[in-house]
């Protein structure tokens, strides 16, 4: 054991003492020495142990400890029985560890998670991995073992893994390791796949016409001779590629090694048609890991244009619409919106624009209308919104990412404004809601504010809200008041944290007295709650009929396996509002459209039914060119005039102003058009005799439509592992007259950003992107001339690429290559899989010796302080022998001695140190 010193200059204050006793000393004359000397020593004691404090004294051993950080391979590329042996083996080898050494797990896949700390208990699992197990970083997985190893402790790692890693560079990992002293032990998951057939790729043309033949390529490898069946998918429909036979499906014959597969296709639509093919053995003993037997392949189809019309009453919206775009040449289906929802970007990309016909906000999730939003903004695409009771701002759109690409606001005008809805959100705060959501990383608390901010966004500024969150009691976390005047409530909702008990009756309570005080006239409570909750529940019932009585209305959403179904259900029913289950993850994803059903409130006067005659205003153009006149209509929904340079053609005039009808504007590199009226018998039926109807509705899709791809410019995307590779060549015409090319790519995942497109050659540009997520890349291209503000898009185009799944599912054997590079890298030993269970995880040999440090400065400061009082009570009290003889007659006499005795005891001590000062001060003048 040494002693350090981490700050040795302070050592010189030291030096304070010599002075310091030269002046205590030249007071023995005033002061008996008897009196001096123990004053100073106590003085400088007190001044050594501050000096030795601020020095930051510290005292190190040689650590006798080793820890062992377990860092677990839990990809899906690691066959389970290899798994469960080196688990097996790891548990044999820790539990023989040594008293003071320690444990701690690290598992990983596409990311890397600590689960447990270095600790002296051994983890219950090596194997917990939470996140997704699609991918491989190693490298990730080595830098975080080296970030919670503990200083005091000799480290090794011990990397149990296949050594397939799609990500992150092992090898800079392990140099890392090695800098710190710190060793990587590597034992091999060992596994090949003898009998494997995999879909390497499935290429098809970036562009064909409609209705031209092609061929789809099919790229196989397989580790042997198999035979199996190919199907094809189209759009999600089925494709028969044996006419000759009564099945659908291709057999193929593969021989070892690689193999290529064509598939006749035909264009038969127009668009972005999307390809999917897998492969079958016919044995399954041909094939071990069954996500690799997939591909998948997109082909832009040139046409007259193909339209999408998404309605929620299988037709009833939309058969006029559809019957007019067909009769104008244009390819048009309608699909409902959980068709829409589980078609995805890639269907939403082949379409040249949408129509949305009477569809509420709360009837797609959050994905499907961020893909609208992208369509509209970075794919170039036409979104054309049409009115309805449950459209516009009525059906809760306000807010949302669509409401974006609408050429008008869904708030009503400012002189329509009125007091029409009063929202008391109730959330539950209580420790439980800290649970993660079945399945994601996100807990029940995150998910219920995010899906509280969403219904708060979509009411109208005019609309008033609150916010209560409660456990074991309620508070008030947003005040009541008008959205339009609200500001900075996304913080204070997001804020929101778990912790505590339930008492939900607290919450309900508080959010009650909220709405009795609001002048609304449709007042609405909406209730969220994960668990049991304190009281009974006829206090539920008698809170729900109070309500009720006040014409208030309650809606209640339990979130969990735990909550009270039967309450919340009857809380519901009585309050005269909806219950919601939240029981799985499908059903939690739809939390944000529950909480924006539910705060669209019946009663918004945002719907106008009457007979109001539409006025076309003259050069009206876009969509309206050529149109001097529409008819009647029954009803409307309000909206209000967008700002900027959004156009609006046609209004009714009311006794408040004039109400946008029909409008639209250019939005991103796409187009955004708004109706207010509807197209159906309710509120339009002089429009089905009109004679303008078909051509109406076609320009209103033909203005919006995407234009063609420019066939001056030709992207390709190529695949290169992860990351794929965008290449756009011009053609010289265009290439002389484009200023900059601009490149957007939306995700598998609905993310969209900006490609840097940098040229390489006078016609020719690139840019790479990561393609490490399954699914479609859809790139945008825009050729834009001009200069400053005069710039211009000039043509555009789009390309597509898919990739059907994971590159962890590439792997037909270990790595076990890599793995012993890291080892001899960072100075580790490679232990089989067998062998773990003899052998000595904890082995110190060659290990850099750690230092287990303590520090002493506070110890040294406490010293100092006690010392301190005592050397204040030294100056402060003065005893003798005598004294001390006093007091102890003082105590054997006991408290029955009299009062004035007790004084004459305490006033001799007094009368002695006052004689005591007399003769100091004599002895000072005679000096003197």
């Amino acid at each position: 054991m040494h002693l350090h010193f981490g700050n040795p200059v302070a050592l010189v204050l030291l030096g304070l003492s010599v002075p310091m006793a030269i002046l205590a000393w030249r007071s023995v004359p005033v002061l008996s020495a008897g009196s001096v000397v123990p004053g100073l020593a106590v003085r400088l004691t007190v001044l050594v142990l501050l000096i030795l404090a601020l020095a930051e004294p510290f005292v190190s051993r040689i650590a006798d400890s080793t820890t062992v950080i377990v860092v677990a391979d839990a990809s899906a590329s690691v066959p389970e029985a290899v798994r469960d042996r080196a688990v097996s083996g790891i548990t044999s080898a820790v539990a023989r560890r040594r008293d003071g050494d320690r444990v701690g797990v690290i598992t990983y896949a596409a990311n890397a998670e600590v689960r447990a700390l270095p600790a002296d208990a051994v983890p219950d699992s090596f194997l917990a991995h939470a996140g997704a197990t699609s991918a491989s970083d190693l490298a990730s997985a080595i830098r975080l073992a080296l970030a919670i190893a503990p200083g005091d402790s000799s480290t090794r790692i011990l990397l149990a893994s296949d050594g397939n890693s799609t990500g992150g560079n092992a090898m800079e990992a392990a140099a890392l390791a090695a800098a710190s002293g710190i060793p990587v032990d590597v034992a091999p998951l060992r596994f090949t796949h003898e009998r494997e057939v995999v879909v390497d790729r499935l290429t098809s043309p970036a562009r064909v016409r409609e209705g031209q033949a092609f061929d789809l390529r099919l790229a196989l490898r397989s580790t042997h001779a198999a035979t199996g069946q190919v199907t094809v998918r189209q759009n999600g429909l089925p494709v028969d590629l044996d006419p000759s036979s009564s099945g659908e499906s291709l057999r193929v014959d593969l021989e070892e090694g690689a193999n290529l597969v064509l598939i006749p296709a035909v264009a038969d639509g127009t668009g972005a048609q999307r390809f999917e093919v897998r492969f079958d053995p016919d044995s399954g003993a041909d094939d071990m890991v069954d996500a690799n037997n997939v591909g998948a392949a997109v082909t832009f189809v040139g046409g007259s244009g193909r339209v999408a019309v998404i309605e929620p009453d299988g037709g009833a919206e939309s058969a006029a619409l559809l019957e007019a775009l067909r009769r104008g040449g244009i390819e048009a289906d309608s699909v409902t919106p959980d068709g829409a929802m589980q078609r995805g970007m890639p269907w939403l990309a082949g379409q040249d624009a949408v129509f949305l016909l009477n569809v509420p906000r709360w009837t797609i999730d959050n994905g499907l209308d961020r893909d609208l939003h992208a369509f509209v903004h970075d794919l170039g695409g036409g979104l054309i919104m049409v009115g309805g009771p449950e459209s516009f701002g009525a059906g809760g759109w306000n807010g949302s990412e669509v409401a974006k690409a609408m050429p008008v606001r869904m708030d009503p005008p400012q002189t329509r404004v009125l007091l029409r809805a009063s929202v008391a959100l109730v959330i539950d705060r209580s420790g439980s809601m800290a649970v993660p959501v079945m399945g994601t990383a996100q807990s029940q608390q995150e998910m219920a504010n995010a899906a509280a901010m969403a219904g708060l966004r979509s009411l109208s500024r005019a609309d008033e809200a609150c916010v209560i969150a409660f456990d074991t009691r309620a508070e008030i976390v947003v005040p009541r008041g008008t959205i339009g005047d609200m500001r900075g409530f996304e913080p204070a909702v997001r804020g929101i944290a778990p912790g505590g008990g339930t008492d939900q009756f607290a919450g309900m309570e508080l959010a009650l007295a909220e709405l009795r005080r609001s002048r609304a006239k449709t007042k609405h409570m909406v209730v969220l709650t994960d668990g049991q909750t304190q009281g009974t529940p006829e206090e539920g019932t008698e809170l729900a009929l109070a309500a009720k009585s006040a014409g208030i209305t309650i809606s209640t959403i339990g979130i969990g396996d735990g909550a009270n179904d039967q309450l919340l259900r009857t809380i519901a029913r009585v309050g005269g509002g909806r219950f919601h289950a939240i029981k799985s993850f499908d059903t939690a994803r739809k939390l944000p459209q529950i909480f924006i059903r539910e705060v669209a409130t019946e009663g918004r006067a945002l719907i106008e039914e009457g007979r109001f005659d539409p006025v076309v205003f003259p050069l009206a153009g876009g969509p309206l060119a050529g149109t001097d006149r529409l008819p009647p209509v029954r009803g409307y929904v309000i909206v209000a005039p967008r700002e900027g340079l959004a156009q609006t053609g046609s209004a009714i005039r009311t006794k408040d102003g004039a109400d946008p009808f029909v409008a639209w504007h250019n939005y991103g590199i796409g187009r955004g058009v708004a109706f207010a009226g509807d197209l159906t018998a309710r509120w339009s039926p002089e429009w089905r005799q009109w004679g303008g109807f078909q051509p109406f509705c076609e320009r209103l899709a033909r203005w919006a439509m995407r234009p063609a791809d420019d066939r001056s410019i030709e992207p390709i995307i190529e695949l290169d592992g992860d990351r794929a590779m965008l290449r756009v060549m011009l053609s010289p015409d265009r290439a002389a007259t484009a200023a900059r090319i601009d490149g957007r790519l939306v995700s598998p995942g609905g993310e969209v950003r900006s490609l840097a497109m940098r040229q390489v050659a006078p016609s020719r540009f690139e840019a790479t992107f990561d393609a490490s997520e399954a699914g479609a890349y859809l790139a945008s291209i825009v050729a834009v001339r001009g200069g400053g503000d005069s710039m211009v898009r000039a043509a555009t185009a789009h390309a597509s690429v898919s990739v059907p799944y994971p590159r962890e599912f590439l792997a037909l054997r270990d790595d076990a290559a890599a793995l012993r590079a890291v080892a001899d890298r960072s100075g580790g030993r490679v232990i089989e899989v067998d062998q773990l269970a003899s052998v000595d995880l904890f082995d110190r040999s060659g290990l850099v010796p750690s230092q287990e440090i303590r520090l002493v400065w506070d110890v040294l400061a406490i010293a100092a302080c006690v010392v301190l009082l005592l050397d204040v009570a030294w100056r402060r009290l003065a005893f003798s022998r005598r004294d001390a003889d006093d007091l102890a007659a003082i105590v054997t006499a006991g408290s029955v001695r009299s009062s004035a005795s007790k004084e004459s005891v305490a006033r001799a001590p007094g009368e002695r140190s006052l004689s005591r000062l007399r003769r100091a001060r004599e002895h000072a003048s005679n000096r003197t």
